[in-house]
């Protein structure tokens, strides 16, 4: 505590606040202050703390051009309440600069791809609105972006051109994407021998001859990891072919430890002395059946519990399952023994 209390006091030494401006834009113009830097030290003369504000003054306008204002009216203000100094940076924004000519196309055999459609409709680079630079760098980013993750890996921006007129008030938006063939998913390389090739199909989101996907990689990596018949698998995908636009996939899968144990013990007012043991078989075949055995022993409850899984239709979601199961409570006066076999159908309808 005694350590920490100087440094506390050291962040309170100057406060800089921002008047007139947006909160968002406030915190821009502090990100570019070279007096943020300075908020904490304590050996800053008078002379120095009113140079970096007035410092800030150019720096502040700076900051505002990225949300469209270049004609900003900055005025600084220091004050000193011992030890403490206040630096207040009052902003008129003035007049923004809007977009007046906005020409965004889509080249290519992928001109009509929805995906691509559906992110110039949310941009807000349109003619009318404000300029503000990441918005105008992020439909840039998010046109190739979409467009390679959705299987036009050749896509590129054959134009990308901002045009300001900071006394006009008013700028100009060039963005051309040429979005190139759309590539497919090619040959199928299967490297495990943990299950069954079919077994390993109903983990695959895509088919050899689709539309490739990135998403539908990553979901496929996802289905396998989370089916725990592999200790380590990959789904990536190899040099595309630009003469036949496809790409080819390996899968490359280790198989899994067959068995997982595990064991506690520990102590209850309401059980007494309790164990738990537990024996996981995560791979009893090919066909990608499990079973789990699990006892729990306390001196009022005795359990044994059995499950056996079998995968079935979509292997990460779909099962049949059996469980069996012993039970006997000594609770005071009341002994209960309970013997149970359940049988349960998962299915994802629709």
């Amino acid at each position: 505590m005694l350590l920490l209390a100087p440094a506390l006091q050291a962040a309170d030494r100057i406060t800089i606040k921002v008047d007139g401006v947006d909160p968002a834009i406030a915190d821009n113009v502090l990100a570019y202050l070279t007096l943020s830097r300075y908020t904490q030290r304590d050996d800053l003369t008078d002379s120095q703390v009113r140079r970096l504000a007035d410092r800030a003054v150019d720096e502040a306008a700076d900051a505002l051009r990225p949300f469209g204002y270049y004609a900003p009216q900055v005025r600084s203000r220091t004050s000193r309440d011992e030890p403490n100094w206040v630096v207040r940076l009052k902003i008129k924004p003035g007049e923004p600069v809007v977009y007046d000519e906005v020409d965004v196309q889509l080249l290519g055999p992928g001109a009509q791809e929805p995906l691509l459609l559906s992110v110039l409709a949310s941009s807000t680079v349109q003619p009318g609105n404000r300029l503000v630079h990441p918005d105008y760098d992020n439909l840039k980013i998010d046109l190739l972006r979409t467009a390679q993750s959705n299987g036009y890996l050749d896509a590129k921006l054959v134009r990308r051109e901002l045009v300001v007129d900071p006394a006009g008030h008013v700028a100009d938006a060039y963005i051309h994407l040429d979005t190139g063939e759309r590539y497919r998913f090619g040959d199928l390389t299967v490297q495990q021998d943990a299950i069954r090739p079919e077994l390993l199909e109903g983990f695959l989101r895509f088919k050899p001859g689709q539309p490739y996907s990135a998403d539908q990689l990553r979901s496929t990596q996802y289905a396998l990891e989370d089916a725990y018949y592999f200790a380590d698998v990959t789904v990536s995908p190899g040099e595309r072919d630009p003469a036949t636009a496809t790409v080819p996939i390996t899968i490359a899968g280790e198989r899994i430890k067959r068995n997982r144990y595990s064991v506690s013990a520990g102590y209850g007012t309401d059980t007494g002395l309790r164990g738990r043991f537990a024996w996981d078989n995560r791979l009893v075949n090919q066909r990608g059946h499990r079973w789990r055995l699990e006892t729990t022993l306390s001196q009022i409850r005795q359990e044994l519990i059995g499950r056996y899984a079998i995968p079935i239709g979509d292997p990460s979601l779909e099962k049949l399952e059996f469980t069996g199961g012993y039970i006997n409570e000594d609770l005071g006066n009341l002994n209960s023994e309970r013997y149970e076999l359940v049988g349960g159908l998962t299915q994802a309808l629709g």
